[in-house]
Parts: C-alpha cells; structure tokens; sequence
C-alpha cells in the first residue's frame, strides 16, 4: 500500500471534532507531500509568516471590528480552513472510498460513480457560495475576504484590483477576443451557470481567459461579476485548472 493509500486510509474515518484534528492532519498531510511543516508562532503577528492559529482583526460593514483565527496561514500563498464534515456532506464519503480506490464499485463502474461524485460536489458548493453571498449581506463574515480585513492598505489593493477586474469584463462592452461561437443566454440558476462554464471550458480546443468565458455569453446585469467566482469553484472541485495561458479542463 502506498503512502497516499495509507494517509487516506488513516483519516477517512476519522470522525472526532475539527479542533482535535486539524492540526494533526495538516501536519501529516505536509509530510506525505514533503513540504515544510507550520512554524512556531511569535507573540508579535507580524513574524507569523506560516503558522497554525494565526491572529487577524476583521473589519464589519457596520464599522465594528472583532478578532478570528485562521486554522493555517502562510503569507503569500494560503489561508487553510478546516471543517468538519456536516450532515448532508458525509454522506457522500462511500463514493469518495470507491473513487479513491478504497472500496470496491458496485453495480456502477468507478467512473460513473467519479461523475456523480463531482456534480454532488459542484451542487454542495454552489448552495455554499449562493448561502455565503446573502450573509454577506447581512454583515455575517465567516471567510476571510480582502473587503473585510481591518488593513487600509489591502483595502486600497483590493479596490484597485476591483477597478482592474471590473474594467476588463465591463457590463456594456465586448472584449474583442477571436472565438468562433454563437453567444449563450446567461442561465438563471447557479448551479446551470457553474454547469454552461464547465462545458464551455470543456470543449475549448485552447485555454480561455476570462475575458474569453465573458464574450461566449450574453444577459444583463452585472452577472461578468460573477465569473471569477466560478472559476475559481471549477478549478477547486477539479474540473478545470488555471495558467497564464487562461483556464483548461482537467
């Protein structure tokens, strides 16, 4: 057995609470990749480049502020958040165990337990995402997010990078980008969205940037906003990977 079958094998019933584990799993899962561990953290935050715990002030739309933690921080890279699994996602660890290789498939092959495993994935992150943006507007901040952080200096970056971005895939302007295909209506729903951008992506014969994804579709409003986010949702669950070429699928 392998040392990823071993890993996988040790934490896969790993049931006990975040607090206990995280930590320890994250840990280990450094060593099976042969990456540095997290340092010891400093008293002053400002040493804490990659650590466990790491301190940060967050910064309300009402003005008010409090302090968090981040389960794993590492400056310029990363931000790690662990969870555990909530009911309506455990159920969905038998097919992990198939696709892993860790339990034998039944009446269906792996491949087509593979799929359904990721459309069940894409389908728990997109009501994820859609539940995220309505506390956001409620001021409830659970992720660390540059708009919220108590840093005029990332508040500044983040604004110009806003401007940057929203420049690019304007509302009320086509980037001319040569892509021979007839313009798709924007679909209603989030997860029909995810799905159109997954498929485009899929049967490009070359990398698309974003900017590329925002001329294959039409609609109004200002939903070229809500591209990076999907993207980047895609490009997590596996379905698509990211260069400097643009957006491919895996």
């Amino acid at each position: 057995m392998s040392q990823v079958e071993n890993f996988i094998g040790r934490w896969q019933g790993a049931d006990g609470s975040e607090l206990a584990n995280a930590q320890s799993f994250t840990r280990e899962l450094c060593e099976l990749l042969k990456v540095p561990v997290p340092d010891p953290a400093r008293a002053d935050t400002r040493d804490n480049a990659y650590v466990f715990e790491r301190r940060v002030i967050f910064s309300s739309p009402d003005g008010s502020t409090s302090e968090g933690r981040i389960d794993c921080f590492k400056r310029g890279a990363f931000v790690l958040e662990s969870k555990k699994l909530k009911q309506g996602w455990s159920e969905l660890a038998p097919f992990m165990a198939i696709v892993n290789g860790n339990a034998p498939a039944t009446e269906k092959s792996r491949e087509d337990v593979k799929r359904e495993l990721e459309e069940a994935l894409l389908e728990k992150l997109v009501a994820l995402n859609s539940a995220r943006a309505e506390e956001e507007k409620q001021g409830i901040i659970h992720w660390l997010r540059p708009e919220y952080q108590n840093s005029q200096g990332a508040a500044n970056a983040s604004k110009a990078v806003t401007a940057q971005t929203e420049l690019a895939i304007d509302d009320e302007a086509e980037t001319p980008v040569a892509i021979a295909a007839a313009k798709q209506l924007w679909p209603k729903g989030d997860l029909e969205q995810v799905k159109a951008i997954a498929d485009l992506i899929a049967n490009s014969k070359s990398p698309l940037s974003l900017e590329s994804v925002a001329t294959c579709f039409s609609g109004k409003g200002q939903w070229k906003k809500r591209l990076p986010n999907i993207l980047d949702m895609l490009v997590i669950v596996g379905k698509a990977r990211v260069d400097e070429r643009g957006y491919v699928a895996v």
